[in-house]
């Protein structure tokens, strides 16, 4: 893995899992309902400053919505409890005033899709010196364009001027990528999440967004939330790994024991479909499907799906164990 926070004590001490101070975001008991379903079950988790934290799991389990819970960007029908404290204060019980300061300013929030974060009919220059002026009150247009400028520099645009002037439409995918970055940077913010930030870049492309995104959280000292269905990325340039399944947390650790000594069948499952170089084996698929919670948890959600199920994991939701200070997991019938 390769270490992208800061490499004071403090940093080492979170690499190894242990939050030493108090965290820069904590989560605590997040729930979040549409109606009977229940996307997020009791989510807890904690951020150190400068720290990298992956999110990974399979579609629908609850990884976007947590992320959004993050900044309170939710829709009206969502139905939401617990705590996100951001430096001590809870995002869930922010007026609008507050959240309006809070969103880009405190935290940037890095979009799924490149293409629908941009306004099509607004040049990038427009959209950036916008979300600038927004973020800092009284700053002239002279100010914003080059602070503007200054970041699509910064996130690797070779020619700042041109793609100031440019519609999203004249820029590839990389670049848009690029533009959205700088976006989510434009005033600084302490916290970066970023969902899905390689989703339908080509490996190239990929792999220059991600140096891009350890080269910024490592620069600027700030802490980074990336959200990912790709291990690999997770293993390039996370600290910390939280698997989710079934809209709750079922293994966490740091990430070289969550990649060499998972506890959680799940978690297993889903190294073992990762192809690995110089080994010729058939793909090796996790069966049946993402389960749809529509009730309260009463049964472990990987069940039906689990070669070391037991019967207690179908009548209970197994309880948080710990096999380190740095590595936790909810199974009942855990891998050694």
């Amino acid at each position: 893995m390769t270490a992208t926070g800061s490499q004071t004590a403090e940093g080492d001490a979170f690499r190894a899992g242990v939050i030493v101070a108090e965290p820069l975001l904590r989560v605590e008991g997040l729930h979040v309902r549409f109606g009977p379903l229940r996307a997020v079950s009791g989510v807890s988790f904690a951020i150190a400053k400068g720290e990298f934290y992956g999110v990974v799991g399979e579609s629908g389990s609850g990884k976007s919505i947590t992320a959004r819970s993050l900044i309170n960007l939710l829709p009206p029908a969502a139905r939401v409890s617990g705590k996100v404290l951001f430096q001590g204060r809870d995002v869930l019980q922010a007026g609008s005033a507050e959240l309006r300061a809070l969103r880009g300013r405190s935290i940037g929030f890095i979009f799924q899709d490149a293409i629908a974060a941009l306004d099509p009919v607004y040049t990038i220059g427009d959209q950036l010196i916008e979300a600038y002026r927004a973020n800092v009150p009284g700053a002239d247009l002279r100010t914003a364009r080059g602070h503007a400028r200054d970041l699509l520099a910064e996130v690797g645009i070779t020619d700042p001027d041109r793609c100031l002037a440019s519609y999203p439409h004249q820029l590839s995918g990389g670049m848009k990528q690029r533009v959205v970055i700088a976006a989510a940077l434009i005033s600084d913010p302490e916290l970066i999440i970023a969902d899905e930030p390689t989703t339908a870049l080509d490996v190239t492309v990929q792999r220059q967004v991600l140096d891009l995104l350890q080269r910024v959280v490592a620069r600027r000292g700030v802490s980074a939330i990336i959200i990912t269905h790709d291990l690999g990325v997770v293993a390039e340039v996370c600290d910390r790994v939280a698997v989710f399944y079934g809209g709750m947390i079922v293994e966490e650790a740091d990430t070289h024991t969550l990649f060499t000594r998972p506890r959680h069948p799940y978690t297993a499952a889903l190294l073992d479909s990762l192809p690995k170089l110089g080994v010729k084996k058939p793909f090796k698929a996790i069966p049946g499907v993402p389960p749809k919670i529509t009730q309260a948890l009463t049964a472990c959600p990987f069940e039906p799906r689990c070669p070391r199920a037991v019967a207690q994991c179908a009548q209970a939701c197994p309880a948080e164990s710990r096999a380190a200070a740095s590595h936790s997991y909810r199974c009942h019938s855990p891998l050694p």
